[in-house]
């Protein structure tokens, strides 16, 4: 992240290097989007949206430009916008995802599903947060799911990215930890080894402590959850460590 903002942030001296310059832009600004909502960094999100609005983009004739990217920076908005608890703006950062993903998805859906799933993991992001904006109580359903173990292990990891995301914006560790072990057994079971590692860390971090703060906590059914799922990791780290 630090490298592409270093890039979209670079000022050069020359003309023609000038006009390469603004080309990386467009191109690599999505993704520093895409990266500053899962790493958490609101305020570089902020920028990188206003760079986006302000029109400093090249013309799409000038580079590759297509859905992905409009995608990209449409749910980024989206996520900023939940972020900012202004329901309005999300609901229509949500409409424009859409709105860039169901021409290339209505082309392709009766040829191959294969290349059309893509664009339907895209589509449950959005409706990952769309769900969330229309909860009366946001923390609460997600606590609700953290406790009710809604979640299967199974999910996409760009749905498990979304829900990270949702549950650090409510501050719902029980969630956070629960969507780290997700993503750690299913980059294990890919042999994604070193995503699996990582994932599996941060899972037990938070674990470790809602297992210091579990003397405070009545509902037993919760403390039941929060054993289970911190012997799974242990479960997890072992079995990573014997495929490695």
């Amino acid at each position: 992240l630090n490298q592409v903002t270093g890039i979209i942030g670079g000022i050069s001296t020359k003309s023609n290097e000038e006009c390469s310059m603004h080309d990386r832009k467009g191109i690599l600004l999505p993704y520093a989007a895409e990266a500053s909502w899962k790493l958490g960094q609101w305020g570089l999100l902020d920028e990188l949206l206003q760079l986006s609005a302000a029109n400093n983009l090249p013309d799409k004739s000038n580079v590759i430009q297509g859905p992905e990217t409009d995608y990209n920076l449409a749910l980024a908005k989206s996520i900023l916008a939940l972020k900012m608890n202004n329901k309005a703006a999300t609901l229509e950062a949500i409409q424009e995802a859409r709105e860039s993903i169901i021409p290339p998805l209505s082309v392709v859906a009766s040829e191959d599903y294969q290349r059309a799933y893509p664009y339907l993991l895209k589509l449950q992001c959005c409706r990952e947060i769309e769900d969330a904006v229309c909860h009366t109580s946001l923390a609460d359903q997600y606590r609700l799911n953290a406790r009710g173990s809604l979640l299967d292990y199974d999910v996409s990891m760009d749905t498990i990215s979304i829900r990270l995301t949702l549950s650090r914006i409510v501050a719902c560790p029980e969630q956070e930890a629960f969507l780290w072990l997700s993503a750690g057994r299913k980059a294990r079971k890919e042999g994604l080894f070193h995503l699996a590692e990582n994932s599996l860390v941060h899972a037990d971090a938070i674990y470790q402590r809602l297992n210091k703060e579990i003397g405070s906590e009545k509902d037993s059914e919760y403390i039941s959850q929060i054993r289970i799922h911190t012997n799974e990791v242990r479960l997890q780290v072992a079995k990573l460590k014997h495929a490695i």
